[in-house]
């Protein structure tokens, strides 16, 4: 009854390595990394940094997937069909310019999704989600945290789903620096789409996702130490914008779990 969600483990934390071990390199030496690899030269070092960066962000959310796929149900499902949405991207909207990125995506889905079919077909009784607990009304702490989450996750889609198709235009229309590889812009976009979606679960239910409710905070100032310290000049506008979300949403995280500590 347990091989399969062991296996599952196993095909996740695979790609989790995989993605960091990529990644890490790719966020603070672009093009080395890729010349390394023997792939396709960037022609914009900011973009191709800050779409690492966003991987190694959305590979975090695979963790609780990974290891309990039963009560984090959401991340294990999205864990898995992010790869062939990363797939399509490289082989329909950019196709021919990074092929081993469509390899290694498809390869780790197609290993994934019968390992996940199987852990949730098979799911045991006594490893039922846990009872869900609701933010009380009275709670303004948590409500505001949601409120705020809600906020950042709306600008994100706002950007970052019309960038996916129309980089160039995008950054033209908000009067930030022009991209020379659409592409990498396009992909971080992609990216920031699917770590959007990854916050909602907090957004919804911080205390259940607490988990995705902290990385969400925790995401932006990430965001700000990339575009104001370790790439600056670029996009400051994007680090002041993360920074405004951090510092609107960190108090109420503090105290929403505060409160719930005491309360228990």
């Amino acid at each position: 009854m347990k091989t399969p969600v062991k296996w599952f483990r196993r095909a996740v934390w695979l790609g989790i390595i995989g993605n960091w071990v990529l990644t890490l390199p790719l966020i603070f030496a672009p093009e080395w990394t890729l010349d390394l690899l023997g792939l396709r030269a960037t022609h914009d070092p900011v973009w191709t940094a800050f779409a690492a960066l966003l991987v190694f962000l959305v590979t975090f959310f695979y963790i609780p997937g990974a290891n309990q796929p039963y009560r984090y149900r959401f991340n294990a499902w999205l864990a898995v069909l992010a790869r062939p949405l990363e797939v399509l991207f490289f082989l329909v909207l950019y196709p021919g310019l990074y092929s081993g990125f469509v390899l290694y995506d498809g390869v780790l889905f197609l290993i994934q999704l019968p390992l996940l079919l199987l852990t949730m077909r098979r799911r045991p009784a006594e490893e039922l989600p846990e009872k869900t607990l609701q933010v009380p009304p009275t709670d303004r702490n948590a409500l505001w945290l949601k409120r705020t989450l809600w906020a950042g996750i709306l600008a994100n889609l706002v950007l970052a789903i019309p960038t996916i198709f129309w980089p160039e235009k995008v950054l033209e229309l908000i009067g930030a620096r022009q991209t020379l590889d659409p592409v990498w812009s396009a992909f971080a976009a992609l990216m920031l789409v699917l770590l959007s979606i990854f916050y909602m679960p907090g957004a919804n239910q911080p205390y259940r996702y607490r988990f995705n409710a902290v990385m969400a905070v925790l995401s932006r100032l990430v965001g700000v130490l990339f575009f104001l310290w370790l790439w600056t000049g670029f996009y400051p506008a994007f680090g002041y914008l993360d920074a405004v979300f951090f510092l609107a949403q960190v108090p109420f995280l503090v105290m929403a779990h505060l409160t719930k500590s005491r309360a228990a």
